[in-house]
């Protein structure tokens, strides 16, 4: 398999067109009788393994799974800023993303999926009954180097938020349970990564939301980096086949219509994944996608158009 490596003033998109060019300029003959998205397929995967080159640091790693197309700006400002912000919608890959930049720079990864339960010493760490300090894996990273990701970030707690601010600002962290050593200094090597459904200013589709602090967003004022769903991963991972192809393509469609009714429904790319993993085993496209409208109302199935014909 042929190994391309990608700088950060690479475009990631030209590399993938000029193998479908390949694939283009072959005389017609050869393409007669072959899916085309087949052939795409499998030019594409001529490019894995794909190895990322991190300009003045010296690091290069290479990284088999297919990267998101965000990837590139999401490896940029982590290395240039050490914290970013991640907006999009639920199963877009933000999760993978902020692994992959870990991987990418060599760093070990951690993250927490923050919520109204998840207190400060989930972040700072905790003191137990004898006296013994426990460290949280925050910390371990905030001294040591790492990346480190907080996931659903707008449905954090508005006084564990406080603690993250002030993480950021500072270049240090007080731990109140940890009095032999009450301060923690941030590691040079050291990037913070938010992931959220929303700018933090609250959500009708995502219950739960909320509204986040001005002063914390004013940290992420220029790394934000908006997540979409990314069709071109999509379509590599979910057609093998011309079956799995056409059920990922109903699920596109669904998705566009979604979008131009504005309707509150997510087709995400986990949805996808998951519903070809479904298709492989033996399940029907129309059981796939009954289950997928389960809960809709009429006229949401009718508006997304769902094709929920038995063949």
């Amino acid at each position: 398999m042929e190994e391309i490596t990608v700088n950060l003033n690479t475009n990631i998109q030209d590399l993938i067109a000029a193998q479908v060019n390949k694939i283009l300029s072959k005389r017609a003959d050869k393409l007669i009788g072959q899916p085309l998205h087949k052939m795409v397929k499998d030019e594409l995967n001529k490019i894995k393994p794909t190895k990322i080159v991190v300009p003045d640091v010296g690091v290069t790693a290479t990284i088999k799974d297919r990267l998101h197309k965000s990837f590139k700006s999401t490896l940029f400002i982590s290395k240039i800023s050490r914290q970013c912000m991640l907006i999009g919608p639920a199963g877009t890959g933000k999760t993978t993303l902020a692994s992959q930049v870990a991987y990418a720079l060599k760093l070990p990864f951690a993250a927490i999926s923050c919520s109204a339960g998840m207190s400060e010493a989930h972040l700072t760490g905790r003191m137990l009954f004898n006296g013994e300090y426990v460290q949280s894996e925050f910390v371990d990273i905030y001294e040591n180097g790492g990346v480190f990701l907080f996931d659903e970030i707008d449905a954090a707690d508005p006084n564990t938020l406080l603690v993250i601010n002030s993480a950021l600002a500072n270049g240090y962290m007080n731990l109140v349970n940890r009095p032999k050593k009450p301060k923690a200094i941030r590691h040079k090597n050291t990037i913070i990564i938010v992931s959220g459904n929303t700018y933090g200013q609250g959500s009708n589709q995502y219950h739960g939301r909320n509204y986040l602090d001005a002063a914390f967003l004013d940290r992420f004022a220029v790394t934000k980096i908006e997540v979409n769903y990314d069709e071109d991963l999509e379509r590599e991972l979910c057609s093998e086949n011309e079956e799995q192809f056409q059920l990922m393509n109903e699920f596109h469609q669904i998705r566009k219509r979604v979008k131009r009714y504005e309707l509150n429904r997510i087709v995400s790319t986990r949805v996808i994944v998951e519903s070809v993993r479904q298709l492989k085993a033996g399940m029907s496209q129309y059981e796939i996608l009954n289950r997928f409208v389960a809960g809709w109302t009429e006229d949401e199935i009718k508006k997304a158009n769902v094709n929920l014909t038995q063949i």
